[in-house]
């Protein structure tokens, strides 16, 4: 038996029980394994080409997943595609690799699902070793060196180790540049101006502040916390708006 942590409010984090024996799953297990799936999914689309996926989209691609785990054989079905997609949401964008298929819906996902998993047990058996660092990441979230790199690492990545979320350095590494992905994306597709982003800041300058914002909360919270549609982000940009005199949305710039 392995814990999930579920996040449900910001102030309320619960771990929830899912079963993982090699048995297989209980139907109702499997379903959350399969949403998961989906999310991690929706994490990698971000990190590869900036695209938000919504609840919506999320929710149809259930289903897909659902019907390429119905296929599969063996132990654990479910599990099995969970595993995959997140080993493939964890491999570094800028890397590479003419065997490692690009997948970015639950569609792909089915028809490529077997190169992927090859991809992944030839990665795996490789003796090339994973030599990522959190500073890899986060120099490609802003672009290369500098001084932007040298304010996400100070003044976002530092004090958000602090907050002791669960995952590793490398795991809040990522989802920090998963989340100013998800801030530069929803601005340019909101039309923010870089007259208006002077104004409320740049992603890494919210990033800074949100982080501090959780500092503030004392929660025990998880990497959940940092994925964009999380209640506790949602929390921080309405706090933000009612700080501004025009009641701006920190992100879009647009009044409530």
């Amino acid at each position: 038996m392995a814990a999930r942590v579920v996040d449900l409010f910001p102030e309320k984090t619960i771990a929830k029980a899912v079963r993982l024996s090699s048995s297989g799953y209980f139907v109702r297990d499997a379903h959350q394994v399969m949403r998961a799936t989906a999310e991690a999914l929706a994490d990698k689309r971000l990190a590869n080409s900036g695209h938000v996926t919504d609840q919506a989209e999320l929710a149809r691609w259930v289903p897909v997943i659902s019907r390429l785990v119905s296929r599969l054989v063996g132990p654990a079905p479910a599990h099995r595609v969970y595993t995959v997609v997140t080993w493939y949401r964890d491999q570094p964008t800028w890397r590479k690799d003419k065997y490692l298929p690009r997948v970015d819906t639950a569609k792909t996902l089915r028809e490529k699902f077997d190169r992927l998993e090859a991809a992944m047990h030839s990665r795996m058996d490789s003796s090339e070793p994973d030599d990522e660092i959190p500073r890899d990441v986060l120099r490609a979230a802003v672009g290369g060196d500098g001084p932007v790199l040298t304010s996400i690492e100070r003044d976002v990545f530092a004090p958000a180790r602090k907050l002791r979320l669960t995952g590793d350095d490398l795991g809040l590494a990522r989802a920090l540049a998963r989340l100013h992905a998800s801030i530069r994306a929803e601005r340019a597709a909101a039309g923010v101006s870089d007259d208006l982003v002077r104004q409320l800041g740049g992603a890494v300058g919210l990033l800074a502040r949100y982080v501090a914002f959780l500092g503030d909360q004392g929660w025990v919270a998880t990497l959940r916390v940092l994925q964009p549609d999380s209640p506790a982000f949602a929390q921080f940009r309405r706090g933000q708006a009612q700080l501004d005199a025009r009641d701006r949305d920190p992100v879009t710039g647009k009044s409530h």
